[in-house]
Formats: C-alpha cells, sequence, structure tokens
C-alpha cells in the first residue's frame, strides 16, 4: 500500500467503512478491511455535521454533472472510462436524454450528518491488524475518513412535443422544482398553477438515490 499519497473519493453509492482497502487504480474496494475487528470507539474521532441542500441543474453535459455531485478529477476518468459500476446517486451521471428536443431538469437533494475518521499511525491499532489483508496485492490505500450522507437526484424530462420556447420550460419546471423542495424540507404548502399541471402530461421522472437501510448510513466522501 502507498505509504504518502492521500486521495479523496465520491462514494457515488458504493458502500464503504473505515479501515476498508481501496485499490485507487480500478477505483474499487477490495472487498476486506485492514482489521481484524471493527475499530473500537475510543480510536475513531467523530463530529456531528447535520446539513442538507438543494440545487437544479438544467445542464445535460458530464461536466456539470460532475460539479453538482462535487466529483474528483481523477474520479471522473474512471467514471468516463466505465471503470467501476455506478450505485445509487452515481448512475445520474450516466442519465441522458431520451430526445434532442426535450428538456431537463435536474433537483438535487443533499444530506450530510457526520465525520469520522482515525489515525492511522495510532500504536493501538497494531494488535488489530490483518496481516492477511497486509498481503492484499491490488490494495493502494485504506480508509481512514468518511464524510456520511446521502444524495437524491430527480430528473425531470419534458418532452416538449410542440416545440415550446425552451425558456419558458425550464421556468416552469423551476418552479415545480422549488415547490417540491418546499414540500419535502417542510418549510411550507405547496400548490401548482394551471402551466405548471400542464407540463405533467408530456413530463417523465426518475430518481436515483443512496438508499438507506434502517440504522445505517451510507458515505459520501472517503
Amino acid at each position: 500500500m502507498d505509504q504518502n499519497a492521500t486521495i479523496s473519493r465520491k462514494a457515488l453509492g458504493r458502500a464503504s467503512q473505515l479501515g476498508y482497502l481501496y485499490d485507487a487504480r480500478k477505483e474499487e474496494f477490495c472487498g476486506i478491511s485492514l482489521f481484524k475487528n471493527e475499530l473500537p470507539t475510543t480510536i475513531v474521532s467523530s463530529i456531528d455535521v447535520p446539513h442538507t441542500q438543494f440545487e437544479y441543474d438544467f445542464s445535460d453535459t458530464f461536466e456539470q454533472k460532475f460539479k453538482k455531485l462535487d466529483v474528483q478529477a481523477q474520479l471522473k476518468v474512471s467514471v468516463l472510462a466505465g471503470l467501476f459500476k455506478l450505485e445509487g446517486s452515481g448512475k445520474y451521471l450516466s442519465n441522458e436524454k431520451e430526445s434532442y428536443k426535450s428538456v431537463k431538469s435536474t433537483l438535487i437533494y443533499s444530506i450530510r450528518t457526520k465525520e469520522e475518521n482515525f489515525s492511522i499511525s495510532n500504536e493501538n491499532l497494531k494488535n488489530l491488524v490483518s496481516y492477511d489483508a497486509l498481503k492484499l496485492p491490488n490494495a493502494t490505500h485504506v480508509v481512514v475518513g468518511i464524510k456520511w450522507g446521502a444524495n437524491v437526484v430527480a430528473s425531470f424530462e419534458f418532452a416538449n412535443k410542440e416545440n415550446d420556447l425552451k425558456t419558458d420550460i425550464e421556468g416552469a419546471l423551476k418552479a415545480n422544482m422549488e415547490k417540491i423542495s418546499l414540500s419535502i424540507s417542510g418549510s411550507a404548502s405547496v400548490q401548482f398553477t394551471e402551466d405548471e399541471n400542464r407540463l405533467k402530461t408530456s413530463l417523465s421522472i426518475k430518481f436515483f438515490g443512496d438508499i438507506i437501510p434502517q440504522n445505517e448510513e451510507l458515505p459520501q466522501t472517503f
């Protein structure tokens, strides 16, 4: 394993835990932990960072998608090359318009909960290390920190069979997304106008989300 290089990667729906081994050349987990047992809580530093955020996007380019999900430069290349299978909200990166005439918009709902990390040089880790894991030839890094949370991406695509002005459609789509955001956050009750309701007849919606099992969490960055 590389003793010097520290890297950061967006999880893109992939599951991980502190101590997991990672192959940065293939951008995939090795399926094994560096440690024989779960790390004791006395070794792990944890801080709550509760945060929610809504973002809107009317672009369908890879560059904008990467920017919205804050994907690092090295990981962009691996995604474009298809080096690993996208999971959860990461599938949004490969979603494309069904027609060149259609107008597309995206609502991204991000949740952050806490950050965890530990020092790999901690003396108390010596007895926990699995020497079988150290022999793994494809492991280049170990996960020493995780930012926990989840993303839900709602992709709206309006067929635009009547060739309406793109700016008009985008305005109506944005109004819909803003009202959906208010509804999710519970900050207000919402009602839709006649024009906004008219969109529904030619509107398709796809969801890409990080499903969180009960009493569990998903990493956002490791």
